[in-house]
């Protein structure tokens, strides 16, 4: 029969003081709030004549030493007369050892610092019309941006606007008061600062400096704005550039980017970047003109040799919405394109299309 005794967790180390005070078995039983029975007395009798051990080590009569094994001799009132305590020498090194290895005191490394590339990543999302899709379409998007950013810049540009809402007011209208498809705004706005304040998060942990530019859109160009006013009070140590205007320029070492939404008239746009910016423009090695609007990528005519500016109508990661399916864009490729600069050059397109 299994000993009852082993289901009380008894105190050992308390039963071997009790022992050593003088007090008898039965009187330890009292203490302990056993019953006292005859029968019960002689499994309390028993059961420490086979514990002994245990509560002898756990009193601490062999102090530091490493005891594998032992052996006790008990009178028929379960004194312990004589105790046996052996020790293996493979313990007692294994347990210098591990005071040893204590003793070594902590290697303090300094952490390696990360240090920026000397590139600037440019992110121009484009047409992404909030309301018409949502963040868990453009999730996929954001985590294949993440994965860009997180190679370190010394600069990061993201624009936001150029129709990143699909609404322009809460009536179902676009910026010239054109009545589109009922959408919710409310969940669209809340999808849209979601997905940029995940966007610029990032790019904050990941680069020197962050640059955010407004482009005014066709559809947006006043919720956007205001929407931008909010992200400069999320963030106030990214660089915003929210001016009302058609046309935006940005900067970086010898680097000039042109933004327009697209929807007014771009013949010969490359000629009025150059214009507005003649000084800008003649230090640079590199010029870029980036367009939207048309929600694809245009190939023809990209390359303006008269001027060596590099004019780019890009396309977009958005679903295909009424106005892509009316001017018969349904089959146009749904991707981001990202822009990774050195400071005179251009050294690398990224497509995003939101797949592994």
């Amino acid at each position: 029969m299994q000993d009852q005794m082993t289901k009380l967790n008894l105190d050992y180390k308390l039963i071997n003081n009790l022992r050593q005070q003088g007090k008898t078995l039965k009187e330890i039983m009292t203490i302990l709030e056993l019953p006292i029975t005859q029968t019960d007395y002689e499994r309390f009798k028993k059961h420490l004549s086979r514990k002994a051990p245990k509560y002898l080590l756990d009193a601490g009569t062999f102090k530091g030493m490493t005891p594998y094994a032992s052996s006790v001799l008990v009178d028929s009132q379960g004194d312990v007369k004589l105790a046996w305590i052996k020790q293996s020498a493979e313990a007692k090194l294994l347990s210098t050892l591990i005071d040893k290895i204590h003793e070594i005191p902590e290697i303090k490394l300094k952490p390696i610092e990360i240090y920026p590339r000397q590139k600037l990543l440019e992110i121009p999302l484009f047409d992404m019309h909030f309301g018409v899709a949502n963040y868990e379409y453009y999730e996929p998007h954001l985590d294949e941006i993440r994965r860009y950013i997180h190679r370190l810049y010394e600069h990061i540009v993201i624009t936001v606007g150029s129709d990143m809402l699909h609404h322009n007011d809460m009536r179902s209208q676009t910026a010239s008061g054109t009545p589109i498809e009922q959408l919710n705004i409310r969940t669209a706005w809340n999808d849209a600062l979601k997905f940029y304040i995940g966007l610029i998060t990032e790019a904050v942990d990941h680069a020197n400096e962050v640059t955010v530019i407004y482009v005014k859109g066709n559809h947006d160009e006043s919720l956007s704005w205001s929407f931008v006013q909010l992200l400069k009070q999320l963030f106030p140590t990214v660089h915003f550039n929210d001016d009302f205007k058609e046309r935006k320029v940005f900067l970086w070492e010898q680097i000039f980017i042109g933004y327009i939404h697209g929807d007014k008239p771009i013949k010969d746009i490359d000629k009025v970047f150059i214009k507005e910016n003649k000084k800008a423009y003649g230090n640079a090695e590199i010029t870029e003109i980036h367009i939207g609007h048309l929600h694809r990528e245009n190939l023809k005519g990209n390359v303006q040799d008269t001027t060596g500016t590099m004019v780019r109508v890009l396309s977009t990661g958005n679903i295909t919405d009424s106005w892509s399916d009316d001017n018969n864009y349904v089959g146009a490729n749904k991707r981001f394109q990202l822009f990774e600069y050195g400071p005179k050059k251009l050294s690398g397109i990224y497509y995003v299309d939101g797949e592994e």
